[in-house]
């Protein structure tokens, strides 16, 4: 690919992927962050990158790919003063809410299919609409909700066995 195609690509496709991003990210500023960030990385490969003069689906890709990383950081980032600011008994619930919240993210990464932990992490995490998910993974809202429903059946089988076997 060359760098010019690149350039065409991000150029006019600026407001589509800046949408795109702003939809996952909910914030604008974000946003741009990742479209600078998904440009240079694709600069720095553009050489050795192979797909021709269009570069509109690799953008579009690394810039979906670019949000959910900062997505996952931004969900695994705890706050360690509120923490220190828990009384005795809050910390306790605190703690065992941390770890509840712990136990079901290890179910999502062991348990649910790549398709599935974007779809629970954009609705039920990120609060994204059914409309939103579904044109970004292109899949019908019927099929969105399916797997949503088979992703929340996966993670409440897996915590019930949990709590009641405490086998993983």
């Amino acid at each position: 690919m060359s760098k010019d195609s690149l350039i065409r690509s991000f150029t006019s496709g600026r407001l589509r992927l800046r949408s795109m991003a702003r939809r996952l990210l909910a914030d604008s500023d974000e946003a741009e962050d990742a479209l600078q960030d998904a440009f240079v990385r694709l600069w720095t490969q553009a050489e050795t990158l192979d797909i021709g003069d269009d570069a509109d689906p690799l953008a579009a890709t690394a810039v979906r790919n670019l949000c959910i990383d900062r997505l996952r950081h931004r969900a695994s980032n705890v706050d360690l003063d509120e923490a220190a600011d828990c009384s005795g008994d809050d910390l306790l619930e605190a703690t065992a809410q941390q770890s509840r919240v712990e136990l079901v993210q290890r179910i999502v990464k062991k348990r649910l299919t790549p398709l599935q932990q974007r779809i629970f992490q954009a609705h039920d995490i990120e609060e994204c609409s059914y409309a939103d998910i579904a044109r970004t993974e292109d899949m019908t809202e019927q099929a969105l909700r399916q797997q949503l429903s088979r992703a929340r059946k996966t993670i409440r089988e897996c915590y019930r066995k949990i709590e009641n076997d405490d086998e993983f």
